[in-house]
């Protein structure tokens, strides 16, 4: 209910009678009237009860399934977007239902009465039962449309990399751009401090051994979540390390092929430098889509290719005899083909 503790009793007083009467002229309290019971006397339907109870439940159910989900795997959260749109549909619906709202009324003109006829207004705690469960479920929403939009960003990010690596791995199109830069990872980081801003719920109005119950372990969430920036920022570094030491290569394979070794030499030197990404052990299994390239997969290409264009740049020493000079430059291409087949596997 939430009126100021120093509130006078013949307010209090009337705004129950009025509470009661909108409740009554909804017709709630169906077969019972006001004056048969007594207003203290009144039960919250046990109807109330009940749907608060099943949407508890349902969150509960959604946190742990959360609580079991790798949230910086970028695939693995496609599927559980789609669960938390519906649950939290779900307690919304509830909660903004007429037999709700009239439970919470209720709830609170009884206990606000209860103060009124015992004379004792010193609680510290203004709320009643149900409106404190009412509370802690909309806390509970808050945190998943939050976290609900750090995994749609999630979702768009991955769908543009994944989009994105096809054709330049695969070569099915002309690339116009870069991959998807700074502002979509950014955005992603946004949505992983809203997660944290919404975890500083008012507790003075919810149930927080309630709240604990129905949400999943807050603090590896927003760990996992910007795990997952990472593992996006890494897809990207590695997509453009390929594509930038590749045409460095190419374009030293054309100037080795018209014997302008010192410049075929630099070009290698120079995609040398660009196939190098740094790929942290625990992140190699990570995927932008089903049975696509995954890091580890990067990471051993970019190991051949380096291993390649070192030969590449043996091939342009012109100290050495031109025999030797092409056995390496053939070794050099060996190691690229066997970099590319790692891609076509």
């Amino acid at each position: 209910m939430g009126q100021e503790a120093d509130e006078p009793p013949h307010e209090k007083v009337e705004r129950v009678r009025q509470a009661f009467e909108r409740i009554g002229r909804r017709e709630l309290l169906v077969g019972t009237g006001v004056a048969a019971f007594g207003w203290h006397a009144i039960p919250i339907p046990g109807a109330v009860d009940r749907q608060l109870t099943r949407e508890e439940n349902r969150l509960e159910a959604l946190s742990e399934k959360v609580d079991e989900t790798d949230l910086r795997d970028p695939r693995g959260v496609l599927g559980l977007s789609g669960e938390i749109r519906d649950r939290v549909q779900s307690v919304k619906s509830t909660l903004s239902s007429d037999s709700v709202e009239d439970g919470e009324v209720i709830a609170g003109t009884q206990r606000d009465l209860s103060e009124v006829l015992s004379g004792d207004e010193t609680s510290s705690d203004d709320r009643s039962r149900t409106a404190r469960r009412i509370a802690t479920l909309q806390a509970g929403v808050q945190y998943y449309e939050s976290l609900l939009k750090a995994l749609q960003a999630s979702s768009h990010l991955q769908q543009q990399l994944g989009n994105y690596e096809i054709t330049a791995l695969y070569n099915t199109g002309t690339l116009t751009r870069s991959p998807p830069g700074t502002f979509q990872t950014d955005h992603l980081q946004n949505r992983v401090e809203e997660i944290e801003r919404i975890q500083d719920v008012n507790t003075d109005a919810v149930d927080d051994q309630r709240l604990s119950r129905l949400l999943p372990a807050t603090d590896v969430v927003r760990t996992e979540v910007t795990g997952q920036v990472e593992i996006f920022e890494t897809f990207r570094a590695a997509q453009r390390s390929y594509l930038q030491s590749g045409a460095k290569i190419e374009a030293g394979a054309r100037h080795h092929e018209q014997s302008k070794l010192d410049k075929a030499k630099s070009k290698f030197v120079e995609a040398n430098r660009a196939a190098t990404v740094e790929i942290r052990e625990d992140n190699e299994k990570y995927t932008l889509r089903r049975g696509a390239v995954s890091l580890g997969d990067y990471k051993q290409i970019f190991k051949r290719r380096r291993n390649g264009i070192e030969m590449l740049i043996k091939a342009c020493d012109t100290s050495k005899a031109r025999e030797k000079r092409e056995n390496a430059f053939n070794k050099g291409l060996d190691h690229l083909f066997q970099a590319r087949r790692i891609i076509r596997a």
